[in-house]
């Protein structure tokens, strides 16, 4: 494709092309083949730079949302001639595109060289091509070609490594790994001195006057056991575009949800509707996250409904949507059920919907909004 500087040097050559030809000077028309020249050579080495080129891209197995990834490539020349002056378009989904420069590669002698991306779209990502480009000697032909380049990579959900959520132990029926006494979903782990900003609450009065200095109760956070956790995956019921979305922070606090929990050896059920069906699923850490990589908004039915026909088991329920009026049913029906909501007004323009009425329902309640800090959100729940 020819570039402005070679529609430029075209005209001038044309115009001294008549210059020449009135003037039937010789040196003019030297000057006039140099310019010809030039055009010429541009499109040849051009042409030349992007046939023959093999590309291998290297990507990782695996990567985070939001996280640095580190991409290789390896240029082979085959044929005769360097091919110079290259520059490598890599645009894989689900990471951040980047353009590459490759000064020269010798046919024989493969190319081996890396770029710094980052991961912008959880999901299993497939990439096919990468683009292949080069201005030649003179730079005023561009000369692009697509080139295979096959790999697969799975970004998985933003995650938040959380050292508490006190949702977790909110529903009664979630056990304490060793708990023998509960106050607030924490358990009594003993007694200690009195610190600058304790409650006054916690206060044990009668160790105080034994000892002569005040005495607090120090509680450790209850561990949670297994716990449900209803994703609603309607697309009807979503705020926001892209990463900026009601679906993905819900995603995203799932992730975290499991990590907390998985962490302290206790195990996750994940339950969504999906275009095969619904998806229910109890494992660990890694399975799923897999699965909420994958997760899209292609759901037909509210949690109640999803969890009516696979069975709500006996875990205390958290469920995640945008949309109150989908939770509120899960308690009148007579679950444990706790709840994520998403404020979907915060990330677009329609009415704020009333988390009022999960209170009225005797949920509890974790209420988040666009640009929250999910993980300091999750661990101030309660």
């Amino acid at each position: 494709m020819p570039t402005r500087d070679a529609y430029a040097i075209a005209a001038l050559a044309v115009l001294i092309f008549f210059v020449a030809f009135n003037l039937q000077s010789g040196w003019v028309y030297a000057v006039d083949a140099l310019l010809a020249g030039v055009v010429l050579v541009g499109l040849l080495s051009a042409r030349h730079a992007v046939r023959g080129v093999r590309i291998t891209r290297h990507l990782p197995a695996e990567a985070v949302e939001g996280e640095p990834v580190t991409v290789g490539l390896t240029l082979e020349a085959r044929g005769t001639g360097r091919r110079a002056f290259l520059r490598v378009l890599d645009a894989v989904p689900g990471l951040s595109p980047v353009e590459v420069f490759i000064g020269a590669v010798a046919p024989g002698h493969p190319l081996r060289t890396s770029y710094v991306t980052t991961a912008v779209r959880r999901g299993t990502h497939y990439a096919d091509t990468t683009v292949l480009s080069s201005g030649g000697l003179a730079g005023v032909f561009v000369a692009r070609r697509a080139v295979a380049a096959p790999g697969e990579m799975t970004v998985y959900p933003r995650y938040w490594q959380l050292s508490r959520f006190p949702l977790a132990a909110w529903t009664p029926s979630v056990q304490a790994a060793g708990a023998t006494r509960r106050r607030g979903g924490l358990e009594f782990y003993g007694l200690r001195d009195y610190r600058s900003g304790d409650s006054l609450r916690h206060v044990h009065w009668r160790s105080s006057a034994r000892r002569g200095a005040l005495m607090v109760r120090e509680f450790e956070q209850e561990l949670p056991g297994s716990l449900t956790l209803v994703i609603d995956t309607r697309p009807e019921v979503q705020a926001g575009s892209g990463a900026e979305s009601t679906f993905e922070d819900l995603i995203r606090a799932a992730a975290s949800i499991a990590w907390y929990v998985t962490s302290h050896g206790g195990a996750v059920r994940l339950l969504a509707a999906t275009a095969a069906g619904p998806l229910d699923l109890t494992a660990g850490w890694r399975p799923v996250l897999r699965a909420l990589a994958d997760l899209r908004m292609e759901g037909d039915i509210p949690p109640a409904r999803l969890l009516d026909a696979v069975g709500a088991g006996r875990m205390p329920v958290i469920a995640l949507s945008p949309d109150p009026a989908a939770v509120a049913p899960l308690r009148a029906s007579g679950t444990e059920v706790a709840a994520i909501l998403a404020d979907a007004a915060s990330y677009d323009s329609r009415p704020a919907a009333g988390p009022a009425r999960l209170d009225r329902a005797g949920s509890a309640l974790c209420i988040i909004r666009k640009g929250d800090d999910l993980g300091l959100r999750l661990e101030q729940s309660a």
